[in-house]
């Protein structure tokens, strides 16, 4: 008698297992940002559009995202275009176009920097899961760029022309 209670247990446990399974194998969502790698200047904000795409067989909830790294120095993220916007869920081959998030360039001197934004949700409004993520990218404006080459460059000048001088 105990053997078949725990067969059935056991049986039931795997089928619990084996149905949360399928809701996560289910949940095919796609991000592709319009423009991933942006560049700007000190005080300038940056917006990312991006489509997200259920390309499962079953509605999915969107019920957050995230940035990793959650923080990079000199740089502040604004999540309230897709907490705002998106829809909280996409039915099976729906879609949501958009903005997503902001970045804002807090210093003056950022080398650039990489991060991967990603969006969470599942089967139901309070699943998790990671459902997608994508890859972005701030880098310097090219005008910044070339500012600080060409101070560099008068400053190698400066030591050089001293060192003439001095000899």
């Amino acid at each position: 008698m105990k053997t078949l209670k725990l067969i059935a247990l056991t049986a039931a446990v795997m089928a619990s297992l084996a149905t949360v399974s399928m809701r996560n194998a289910q949940a095919a969502i796609t991000i592709v940002l319009a423009n991933p790698v942006q560049s700007g200047n000190q005080g300038d904000i940056l917006t990312y559009n991006g489509t997200i795409t259920n390309t499962g067989p079953s509605a999915v909830f969107l019920n957050g995202d995230f940035f990793s790294p959650g923080s990079i120095p000199g740089l502040t993220f604004d999540d309230s275009l897709f907490l705002s916007n998106a829809p909280s869920s996409l039915n099976a081959l729906d879609s949501y176009t958009g903005g997503l998030f902001t970045v804002t360039i807090n210093q003056s001197d950022l080398p650039g920097a990489d991060f991967t934004y990603g969006v969470t949700g599942g089967s139901d409004g309070s699943a998790n899961n990671t459902l997608a993520t994508a890859d972005a990218s701030v880098v310097p404006e090219p005008s910044s760029v070339a500012t600080v080459a060409a101070g560099m460059m008068l400053v190698g000048a400066l030591v050089i022309g001293r060192r003439r001088r001095t000899v």
